[in-house]
C-alpha cells in the first residue's frame, strides 16, 4: 500500500529542502522531465508541482539537490537544471492566474 500524492509531496518537501508545511497543498501541474537518475535518455520522471504556505524549517539541500536557495521566479530559467526548465511554465501560469 503506497502513500497518497499529497503525503508524498509533503515528505519530499521535508527530505529535499528541510522545510515543512502544515497547511493544504494546491496542485499546480505535472510534467515528464529528463532526469539524471534514468538509465535511458528517452525515459524521464513525472514531477508534480504543488504550492503551499511556508510553515517552518531551515532550508538545506537534500540528497537529490546540489544547491538550494530562495530566488525570484524571474531568475528561475538561469537557475533550474535544463531538464526541469519546462516546470517553470506551470509555476508562471499558476502565478498569472492571480494577476
Amino acid at each position: 500500500e503506497g502513500e497518497d500524492i499529497l503525503t508524498a509531496a509533503k515528505r519530499e518537501l521535508l527530505e529535499e529542502t528541510g522545510l515543512t508545511c502544515e497547511g493544504a497543498l494546491t496542485y499546480i501541474g505535472s510534467a515528464k522531465v529528463k532526469d539524471w537518475r534514468c538509465d535511458s535518455p528517452d525515459l524521464g520522471v513525472i514531477t508534480s508541482l504543488f504550492t503551499t504556505q511556508y510553515s517552518h524549517g531551515l532550508e538545506k539541500p537534500g540528497d537529490d539537490l546540489h544547491e538550494l536557495r530562495w530566488a525570484q521566479l524571474s531568475d528561475a530559467h538561469g537557475l533550474v537544471m535544463e531538464g526541469h526548465k519546462p516546470l517553470i511554465h506551470y509555476v508562471k501560469e499558476w502565478r498569472n492566474s492571480f494577476i
